[in-house]
């Protein structure tokens, strides 16, 4: 069952055939997700700049790993923050990354995966919400960004296999692909 989270979560992405193949499987309308996104705003007042952190375990549940981060990991006026990762069962493969700065609120919001863990296909058997960002960025010779704002990114992806280049458009929300579309070198 889909839960509110997963609700807000889906009424932000952009992959709109895996957003319908969801809708489909779990039997609600376009309309009954908003509803139920606008209702994880309101319960977790998830449109407010400096949220406590502390309102996704009610959102999501316990984390299922944390560390502090150092000034390896973040730049120095985040060092100190707690970053917890979250299972949802919408996306079972990967885990969805929260920080919190040590004055409490949250940022970071992001969808992660343990890279040393996998090994990407080939460029044409990419598809939406199996890879985030980094895995994305590890397979290119080339990125190049074509926007970012807020928790969204486009970029132009160019990967070389041998003397071939295929150039590809990524769509990113939240981190996680939602589009993955060929263009010409």
């Amino acid at each position: 069952m889909l839960t509110d989270f997963e609700a807000y979560l889906l009424d932000m992405m952009r992959a709109t055939d895996q957003v319908a193949a969801v809708l489909t499987s779990e039997g609600i309308s376009r309309a009954e997700l908003g509803a139920k996104a606008q209702r994880a705003v309101k319960t977790w007042q998830l449109d407010t700049p400096g949220r406590d952190a502390a309102i996704y375990q009610d959102a999501i549940g316990k984390a299922v790993s944390q560390r502090i981060l150092s000034c390896d990991d973040t730049v120095p006026q985040f060092v100190g923050s707690i970053c917890r990762l979250y299972r949802l069962p919408l996306w079972p493969k990967l885990l969805f990354q929260v920080n919190q700065h040590p004055s409490g609120f949250a940022w970071g919001e992001s969808f992660v995966q343990d890279l040393s863990a996998i090994t990407l296909p080939a460029p044409t058997f990419i598809r939406p919400w199996d890879w985030v960002l980094e895995a994305i960025e590890q397979m290119a010779s080339k990125v190049d960004v074509l926007e970012h704002w807020n928790y969204e990114k486009d970029i132009r992806v160019v990967v070389s296999q041998g003397s071939e280049q295929s150039v590809y458009l990524a769509k990113f929300d939240l981190n996680l692909l939602q589009e993955w579309t060929a263009l010409a070198p």
